[in-house]
């Protein structure tokens, strides 16, 4: 998903009250082109593998009342209808990828993200993180995503960003959230305004340049 022009612009998703989040939980995969034929399809494999062990997500009482939306392109007929059956509702991703000013606006009628990470990724403990989810954390809506080592550089603890292993762990996350969202709005704006700040970013990638 293009998610690069809002991610440089990310304060510009700070003006919405967190009161005002909208009830929806958005669920979020990268979306990948691969050059080589087998190997997309190896990958999209493993997506849909990670993407399919969270569909009864919507049964547990803690997110049964939640309106859970996934924002991908599922081709596999049989995991889709897994999703359609508990109660998810899809979005098309590129309908929000074309112009930054829709997908600003998707994220700030947001009540919240979650997302799983590719198995390679947790497997070796990468470090990945989305930047679609620094992109809801600027905006001040908490992030749910799976822990890829991540935590060992800045945090993922019990207030905005939340870090997950298990699907038990997502439905106690959206619990936790929703005893105090106000709380968790804004220590995941400060979260961004830590980390993902412009400023302090590009003055890090820059020293690292020697520029």
């Amino acid at each position: 998903m293009a998610a690069d022009a809002p991610a440089r612009r990310h304060r510009s998703v700070e003006d919405q009250s967190p009161s005002r989040a909208r009830g929806r939980f958005h669920f979020r995969r990268q979306l990948v082109h691969e050059r080589i034929e087998r190997h997309r399809m190896a990958r999209r494999k493993i997506s849909l593998e990670q993407i399919a062990r969270v569909h009864s997500l919507r049964r547990r009482a803690e997110t049964r009342r939640e309106t859970l939306e996934l924002a991908t392109d599922i081709k596999d007929d049989k995991t889709r209808e897994k999703f359609v059956r508990n109660g998810w509702r899809f979005r098309a991703p590129h309908d929000l990828s074309a112009d930054y000013r829709l997908y600003r606006d998707y994220i700030r009628r947001s009540k919240g993200e979650f997302t799983v990470a590719k198995d390679q990724y947790i497997r070796l403990n990468t470090g990945w993180f989305s930047d679609r989810s620094g992109c809801y954390l600027a905006a001040g809506r908490p992030v749910i995503i799976q822990d890829t080592g991540f935590t060992q550089h800045f945090g993922g603890g019990r207030h905005g960003l939340i870090a997950f292993q298990s699907l038990g762990e997502i439905a106690e996350a959206v619990k936790e959230i929703n005893a105090d969202y106000t709380r968790h709005s804004l220590a995941a704006r400060e979260i961004a305004r830590q980390f993902f700040e412009a400023e302090k970013v590009l003055r890090v990638l820059l020293e690292r340049a020697n520029i």
